[in-house]
């Protein structure tokens, strides 16, 4: 447990000079919630009102019988106390697509992340699949991009600014820039002339990029997921890209015209690590990278958090640190992250803008 009531999240609040809203919802999305059957999921979905910030955060975390935090339906509570008013909860799955920022952005998930194995820290395999058709095909991705339209997921693809396209990994790195140029083709034929944002490691040489520079509007997003312990932590497929590669391909794309940022996971490393990688890669990255609180999606990955993670000052440190090094120049997004350390406040900064 990282507290358990409002008057110990207010020590923590006082003592690193952050919002009492941001230490109450990243205490949720550390430790998840109880009240909703876990014979149906592991993982839920909702939207949360904090009582105290009139301002709606969407949430996907692990539902536990044991967390302090109660989801009774329509309310969120920590040990008896109110928090705020709540969407009733869903199951969290793999779902194959969802839109964020108010309709102007889509993640994609075509190709099937339910499936894919390896690294020790994820859960994506555990969530419910839903998956109904192979959107590696044209043909199939052509159709499930009407449907879209059709069932009113999506307005229009003429005012859509991005579509992120997150995959498990391709079975070559040639079948996945493939697959990004072939998602841009399609979603074009029906007027959408944003950003396809890919959010992966398998484009990791130059010449990948310089394709994807050459075709449009892309940006990468490189999953580096953590500094320390790489080997052991993450598949071979993944590991095998070293940080420096990270940053050299990141820096090409950059030099490129492409957007760049990261992906990362807060609870792995130690804070040394945090402050000098991250510094490492702020000349290469155009956007603020996306920083995910560690879930504990099975007990057993509560051990791979660092010897440092299980008191929330670390987390709070980590999140000093890293405006330390991004801020002024590069701010995160809320529609960005469900999982993020920030909320309604990013280096003494208001955050506004829609989850």
């Amino acid at each position: 447990m990282f507290f358990q009531t409002i008057q110990e999240a207010e020590v923590y609040a006082r003592r690193h000079n952050v919002p009492l809203v941001d230490v109450l919802m990243m205490g949720l999305n550390l430790m998840g919630t109880s009240g909703f059957d876990t014979s149906i999921t592991s993982r839920g979905r909702f939207r949360l009102v904090p009582a105290i910030h009139n301002w709606p955060f969407f949430f996907a975390l692990t539902i536990d019988p044991e967390s302090p935090f109660h989801h009774d339906g329509e309310q969120v509570w920590l040990s008896g106390e109110l928090i705020g008013s709540a969407s009733p909860i869903h199951p969290d799955t793999c779902s194959e697509t969802y839109i964020r920022n108010s309709g102007r952005a889509m993640t994609l998930n075509s190709n099937s992340r339910s499936s894919c194995r390896g690294c020790k820290f994820c859960g994506t395999f555990s969530l419910i699949p839903e998956e109904f058709s192979n959107l590696l095909l044209e043909e199939n991705l052509r159709k499930a991009a009407e449907g879209f339209l059709r069932e009113g997921l999506v307005k229009s693809y003429i005012e859509m600014e991005s579509i992120g396209v997150v995959t498990g990994c391709f079975r070559t790195d040639e079948l996945c820039l493939q697959h990004l140029l072939m998602v841009q083709k399609v979603f074009g034929e029906f007027g959408f002339a944003g950003e396809i944002r890919y959010i992966g490691s398998q484009i990791r040489t130059t010449e990948a990029v310089d394709q994807l520079a050459e075709a449009g509007k892309f940006s990468l997003y490189q999953t580096v997921e953590c500094f320390e312990r790489r080997e052991m932590l993450m598949k071979r497929r993944k590991s095998g890209v070293s940080l420096q590669q990270h940053i050299d391909i990141l820096g090409h794309a950059k030099a490129k015209g492409l957007n760049t940022s990261m992906l990362y996971i807060l609870g792995l490393d130690g804070l040394p690590a945090i402050d000098t990688h991250f510094r490492e890669f702020l000349p290469v990255l155009t956007r603020h990278p996306l920083i995910n609180l560690m879930q504990v999606y099975q007990p057993h990955q509560v051990a791979l958090r660092h010897q440092d993670a299980h008191s929330l000052d670390y987390y709070l440190q980590a999140r000093q640190i890293v405006e330390g090094i991004f801020s002024p120049t590069l701010r995160p997004l809320g529609y960005d992250n469900y999982r993020s350390p920030w909320y309604s406040e990013y280096a003494g900064v208001k955050i506004n803008n829609p989850i």
